[in-house]
């Protein structure tokens, strides 16, 4: 029971550092609540060329030059998918926030001034990003709509004139059975025979919407996403990997003031110097992370998915992951200056790669990549797919795992360099 003892001296230096409780629980209370607050109207307005993932099914002249008039857009990358169930698999992983679909007969129907309904399927927890492309996709579709009504009417409308033309001429030539040269006179008869009809058809055009959008989410009966749902879980799994940072310092102070050497001589156990250590700061991080969640859901009323249990899981996890990073830089830092630099850079910028600041969708493909060697990025994909996406324990299974094997492999190496410390 030598290894209760640590942890629970351990707790007690937790509990008497009012540094400690303001950086590791009162800190991302505020940061949350300030910048969700903050960017509650503005969330989701990205610089960075979004990626949509389009299909034609129509595969004609029209349809193509309607793909080429959005690829124009900036701020718009459209990247061509093999079928429409290969397009909604992709919304599902997350890879990209929309999938639209043109539909057959796309070219026939905008000839004849019918009906044309593009299919947009997209990814509910990108909401903001979607809904501005979706108006600007509503922009250009109808000017597209407009030249190209206009271009088929004036082709009709020759032939209306030529047609209207012709007959009168015979009609002349044969009461005065003589050739008549009306060519001095065709504005006359053509602005007196049809221009009302010319009116007519353009206020029709103009009035129609030819071309429609259906959208739909990867999940319909899901909640709209909000800030917190948003920011909570992003700025949870950030701040869950500050108790490196105190794991760091206990080590130090420790060595200091002489309690490690006090340790080293009553025959300890590695194992037990190890679970000593490790059990406070997991506690203290599965209570920072509870606090965290607790105030999202009950001061702001942010959900937490059809699966709570999920969400508690996927954090233990989380939590085995930061404090076997915290075990991972405490047997390793030697000064306290050495603790904070390194705290601080890996922890920010892991952070910033995983997506806890800046999402994951507005980065270009090369961050989304190295991102995946992050954890900070499983942990926030995990809930998101939880409490955004809505989805269930499976979603999040491999999210569980790949931080389970960083904390396997964090625990190894920390548990060398401290069986080092105690043979020396």
């Amino acid at each position: 029971m030598k290894w209760y003892s640590i942890a629970k001296k351990d707790i007690k230096l937790m509990l008497k550092d009012p540094s400690a409780i303001v950086v590791l629980l009162l800190l991302p209370i505020m940061f949350i609540t300030i910048m969700s607050l903050a960017l509650s109207s503005t969330y989701g307005s990205v610089d960075a060329p979004i990626e949509i993932v389009y299909l034609d099914q129509d595969q004609t002249k029209m349809s193509d030059k309607y793909i080429n008039r959005l690829q124009k857009i900036d701020g718009i990358m459209l990247k061509k998918t093999v079928s429409e169930k290969e397009g909604k698999k992709q919304i599902d992983k997350g890879k990209y926030p929309m999938f639209l679909i043109v539909p057959k007969a796309f070219s026939e129907e905008l000839s004849k001034n019918g009906s044309i309904t593009l299919k947009i399927y997209s990814d509910s927890m990108q909401k903001s990003t979607v809904s501005i492309f979706e108006q600007t996709i509503r922009g250009i579709s109808k000017q597209f709509e407009l030249e190209s009504q206009l271009e088929l009417y004036g082709v009709s409308q020759e032939k209306i004139i030529g047609n209207y033309l012709n007959g009168k001429i015979k009609e002349l030539e044969n009461r005065f059975d003589t050739p008549i040269d009306l060519a001095s006179n065709t504005d006359n008869l053509v602005d007196g025979g049809l221009s009302e009809s010319i009116k007519s058809s353009m206020n029709s055009i103009l009035k129609k919407n030819v071309i429609k959008q259906e959208a739909r989410t990867n999940n319909s009966s899901i909640v709209e996403p909000d800030t917190f749902q948003q920011n909570v879980p992003g700025y949870t799994v950030m701040f869950a990997f500050f108790i490196i940072m105190w794991a760091g310092k206990s080590f130090l102070s420790e060595k200091n003031n002489g309690t490690w050497d006090r340790i080293m001589i009553s025959n300890i156990s590695t194992a037990e110097v190890y679970l000593g250590k490790y059990v406070p700061n997991f506690l203290i991080g599965l209570l920072q992370v509870t606090l965290l969640f607790s105030f999202g859901h009950f001061a702001f009323g942010m959900g937490l998915g059809s699966s709570p249990i999920s969400v508690g899981i996927l954090s233990m996890a989380l939590i085995i992951c930061s404090t076997s990073l915290g075990m991972l830089i405490s047997s390793i830092a030697k000064t306290d200056s050495q603790v904070t630099g390194v705290s601080l850079f890996i922890v920010l910028t892991s952070a910033a790669i995983g997506g806890t600041m800046v999402p994951l969708t507005v980065m270009p493909d090369f961050m989304q990549k190295i991102a995946k060697f992050v954890p900070q990025s499983w942990a926030l994909e995990g809930y998101q797919n939880l409490i955004v996406r809505n989805q269930g324990f499976q979603s999040i299974l491999p999210n569980i795992l790949v931080l389970l094997s960083f904390s396997l492999v964090f625990l190894v190496v920390a548990f060398v360099f401290i069986r080092r410390a105690i043979k020396k």
